[in-house]
């Protein structure tokens, strides 16, 4: 009697403690294969979300703003990331991006913040908010991330391939919206991918150019020269 007690006894122990064994091997290759579509579908996964992207420029803006106000923002996207799929497949994007997103983080001042951006498609989409940084600062800070990025080899690509992005930049203005600034932003980068690839475009660059006044039309009206044929105005 003794004997099948404790055999009634252990068996429900025995399948609680596989249950939970199996529970926990499930979970975890859940969250994996999780984590693994996310990287699939975000290529820049590595960057802040944009939860904590808002929590970042709030807690860097409390420690810059005070000593240098302003700042700059810089709106950039991965060149033909798209393309990348195309050629070598999503894991491969997917990596490429990664890469980029790893550049990114390392090539910024201590300060600023990285978050993804929704635009041109979701597909390599990231945004540099640098408090306190001139347009000049951040431009410069864009062409050192294209230069390094230019220079990165990509796993998975031909050896002669290199990735390249382009950047559009905007100082803020004196009492400008965070939307006004970041459409300018935005604007800059259309401008610098209607140039071509590895652009950095500055916003008060485009602007000026917006700016300028439309050619005159040539005059074609005319007038009678001495010999009586007419000439131009």
């Amino acid at each position: 009697m003794t004997g099948f007690a404790n055999t009634d006894i252990a068996d429900p122990i025995i399948a609680l403690v596989a249950a939970i064994i199996i529970a926990g091997v499930l979970t975890i290759w859940a969250l994996r294969s999780a984590s693994k579509q996310r990287a699939m579908a975000d290529p820049l996964s590595g960057l802040f979300t944009p939860e904590r992207f808002e929590a970042e420029i709030e807690a860097t803006e409390r420690r810059v703003a005070p000593i240098k106000p302003g700042g700059a923002v810089l709106r950039g996207n991965i060149d033909h990331l798209s393309q990348v799929r195309a050629l070598w497949g999503p894991e491969t994007r997917a990596d490429a991006a990664a890469k980029v997103a790893q550049i990114i983080r390392a090539g910024v001042r201590k300060g600023d913040a990285v978050s993804q951006y929704d635009g041109h498609e979701g597909d390599g989409s990231f945004v540099i908010i640098a408090p306190g940084a001139t347009e000049e600062e951040a431009s410069a800070i864009a062409k050192r991330l294209l230069k390094t990025i230019g220079s990165t080899a990509i796993d998975g690509m031909g050896d002669d391939m290199r990735l390249s992005a382009s950047f559009g930049v905007a100082a803020r203005r004196i009492g400008e919206s965070e939307a006004a600034w970041h459409a300018r932003a935005g604007e800059a980068l259309n401008a610098a991918t209607e140039i071509g690839d590895e652009q950095v475009m500055a916003a008060s660059d485009w602007e000026e150019v917006v700016m300028l006044p439309a050619p005159s039309n040539y005059c074609t009206e005319t007038a009678p020269s001495k010999n009586g044929a007419p000439k131009a105005a």
